[in-house]
């Protein structure tokens, strides 16, 4: 089929078609009447997300979206379905209710009698009932949150049974492990214990910072001392040193004068030898008597 047909399309034309556009239509007008009216039910106001979903997940929107297969999802069918009326809240008989408060009243005689770290002897009150004494009437009470909801039930006002906290019977006690308490100490004498402990090792302290003082004095002296005969050392090897060079010139000295001496006695030996011939001359020339003429 060219463009320019005049001919309108055939296949938009058939009965088949037709019918089940207009079926398309109907189901999305009785959708749409559906869901104002489930609407106009609900208390609640939808918010923007699941006014969002609804948009997206609506009839009319899927529908144009594929035209020739028309589905329902669950949340159509949920929606479409009739919502039943909330059921009322069960009554609960005077039995049962009398029930609940001796049992709350026997829990609250069973928690008065726990240790002084328990809430009863911290708070003065028991559990539940904030602001009462320990023998306020059970109906005054709170129930428990698993215990079953009494409808219209509201708690008295307190009587002249309260008591305010400076006038509770028993005094907060501090106890628990954490605190590192021996057993029948109390916080306060902890506290006394430790400042006892904390002033022992401050004396202690100012003991060692002391001798700590007097060893540093004392290693400065000899640091001193140290530095002095490191010193003296030092002069003592020079000193040993010249003398060292000054004992190796004299012992030169001392092997030129012994060669000195050695030739002086080769010399005056031979001078002797010399002079022994003329000596003895000399001396038997005294020896003989002079001669007469």
């Amino acid at each position: 089929m060219s463009r320019n047909d005049p001919r309108p399309n055939s296949h938009w034309q058939t009965p088949a078609l037709q019918r089940s556009l207009a079926l398309c239509l109907l189901i999305a007008l009785l959708a749409g009447l559906c869901s104002s009216h489930l609407a106009g039910e609900n208390t609640t106001p939808p918010t923007s997300e699941s006014s969002k979903v609804a948009s997206e997940n609506s009839i009319p929107s899927r529908m144009f979206q594929s035209p020739r297969k028309l589905t329902f999802s669950a949340t159509d069918r949920s929606r479409m379905a009739p919502r039943p009326s909330a059921a009322p809240a069960p009554a609960v008989s005077s039995s049962r209710s009398q029930d609940l408060a001796s049992t709350a009243k026997k829990s609250v005689k069973r928690d008065s009698a726990v240790q002084p770290a328990s809430h009863e002897e911290l708070s003065g009150t028991p559990p539940g009932s904030f602001g009462l004494s320990p023998d306020a009437p059970s109906s005054n009470l709170v129930p428990s949150p698993l215990s079953p909801v009494i409808p219209h039930a509201r708690p008295a006002a307190p009587g002249p049974s309260f008591l305010f906290p400076s006038e509770r019977a028993v005094p907060p006690q501090i106890t628990g492990s954490h605190l590192g308490l021996q057993p029948g100490e109390t916080a306060t004498e902890r506290s006394l214990r430790l400042m006892t402990v904390i002033a022992d090792l401050e004396e202690q302290n100012a003991q060692l910072a002391e001798q700590n003082a007097k060893l540093s004095a004392e290693l400065k002296a000899k640091e001193a001392k140290l530095q002095s005969g490191t010193l003296q050392i030092s002069a003592a090897r020079k000193e040993m040193l010249l003398a060292t060079e000054e004992f190796q010139r004299l012992r030169k000295a001392n092997a030129d004068l012994r060669e000195k001496l050695q030739s002086a006695e080769q010399e005056n030996g031979s001078l002797m030898r010399s002079l022994s011939p003329l000596l003895k001359q000399i001396l038997q020339s005294e020896d003989d008597p002079p001669t007469k003429d």
